[in-house]
């Protein structure tokens, strides 16, 4: 119910934060697969459908396979492949972060501390001020 989700992908990650889903990157199952940078977001209605799409400042990669997480004003993505242009995919090291405005709307991608071990398909989970990643056992404090 609600508006269409504009893009056709999968391996996307998924978040919500202060009544607003934000959707991140993602892949789709051709090959060779199309990664994509592109981040949108959509007020959670009160009937529980969502409102229009806006798209939000882009990751600073195109990734896919990855977890998000929101914490502490923030919408973290962790984990997963980028692709930098034409080149191969690899596994990301990289912890982005984007501050949510109080309107809703991302403030823009920056980096903090990596993970231990780069990988995919990893799960996060959220609490007491940390965002625990599943896979390498990492805490990251976020608060």
């Amino acid at each position: 119910q609600g508006n269409a989700w504009p893009l056709e992908l999968t391996w996307f990650g998924a978040s919500v934060w202060n009544g607003r889903v934000y959707v991140v990157g993602g892949g789709n199952e051709s090959f060779p697969t199309i990664y994509t940078k592109e981040v949108y977001s959509s007020q959670i209605q009160p009937d529980g459908s969502l409102g229009p799409w806006q798209a939000e400042p882009p990751m600073p990669v195109k990734i896919t396979n990855h977890a998000t997480a929101t914490a502490g004003g923030a919408l973290y993505v962790i984990g997963g492949i980028y692709k930098i242009g034409s080149g191969m995919a690899t596994y990301n090291p990289t912890v982005y972060y984007s501050s949510i405005n109080p309107d809703g709307s991302l403030a823009g991608w920056q980096t903090t501390s990596p993970s231990l071990v780069a990988m995919a398909e990893v799960a996060v989970a959220v609490g007491n001020g940390h965002i625990y990643q599943f896979g390498d056992m990492e805490v990251l404090k976020v608060g």
